[in-house]
C-alpha cells in the first residue's frame, strides 16, 4: 500500500499576500487622496 501525500495545489493567494497587497492599496490611495486635495484646494485659492 502506498502512503498518500495530500499536497494541496497552489491555486489562490495567502491570506498575508492578500493583507500586504490591501495595506499597499490603503497607502497609495491614502496619498492620491491628500495630492487631489491639496491641488483642490490651491485650484480655489487660483480662482478666489
Amino acid at each position: 500500500m502506498e502512503p498518500k501525500c495530500h499536497r494541496r495545489a497552489k491555486g489562490g493567494f495567502t491570506l498575508l499576500e492578500l493583507l500586504v497587497a490591501m495595506a499597499i492599496v490603503i497607502v497609495l490611495a491614502g496619498i492620491s487622496f491628500q495630492v487631489y486635495t491639496n491641488m483642490v484646494q490651491g485650484a480655489n485659492l487660483t480662482r478666489a
